[in-house]
């Protein structure tokens, strides 16, 4: 099997002080070895001259909004701020960019608007879009009238990005297993106040029955 060989890297691992002047073999898609003496080349090794350069593991983004583009900290109608088809191009933008970035893993930080990030963890596992391993996350579960449910009820227009509302043990049971069937690997829960939300500080979204209910729906899962 033809090997990619790492020369003179100043190797980072996370165990240990960098070591630089070090070798590192990789065959298919294993380290096979970590060494400072040097490395004998075989004809069909890729040989890469780091000259010092850092090599590192990849880097894990814990909290990540996939089609975030100019967001500002004034309120956004987040998932609906424009059409669907643009704001999954900006997620593509966004994950190869991580790629490129170092980031091997994402971990969302909740959908923005309905299936956005299982839809795009699918065309990144069938080769369609460039980017990092990825865990999808549900929109976020809120109650009506909960501390995400800001916008004018006069105007009933619901909502179809960030959020997702339900009432009651049953329905929340309900909606994880809903989210939960079209990708989602992580349930968000909006469960008490914050990020810039006065009213609901200190306070809970959610009653502890609603609460269990969506825990023990996806553990089930």
């Amino acid at each position: 099997m033809a090997r990619i060989i790492f020369r003179r890297a100043n190797l980072l691992d996370g165990d240990r002080p960098a070591r630089p002047n070090t070798t590192v073999v990789v065959e298919g898609d294993r380290i096979a070895a970590v060494r400072e003496a040097p490395v004998e080349t075989g004809a069909d090794d890729r040989e890469v001259d780091l000259g010092g350069r850092t090599l590192m593991p990849g880097l894990v983004s814990c909290h990540f909004h996939s089609s975030y583009s100019n967001i500002t900290i004034q309120p956004e109608p987040l998932g609906v701020e424009k059409p669907a088809g643009y704001l999954m191009l900006c997620a593509a933008n966004n994950v190869r960019t991580a790629l490129h970035c170092g980031i091997t893993t994402l971990v969302s930080a909740g959908a923005n608007t309905g299936t956005l990030d299982a839809e795009l963890k699918m065309a990144i596992e069938d080769g369609i879009v460039e980017g990092p391993r990825m865990l999808a996350g549900s929109r976020g579960l809120d109650t009506r009238g909960g501390y995400t449910d800001t916008e004018n009820w006069w105007w009933e227009l619901g909502n179809r990005g960030a959020q997702r509302f339900a009432d009651g043990p049953e329905e929340f049971r309900r909606v994880v297993r809903d989210e939960i069937k079209k990708g989602a690997d992580i349930i968000k829960i909006f469960l008490s106040g914050g990020h810039a939300v006065p009213e609901f500080d200190g306070a809970m979204s959610l009653s502890r029955a609603e609460l269990d209910a969506v825990i023990e729906t996806a553990h089930q899962r």
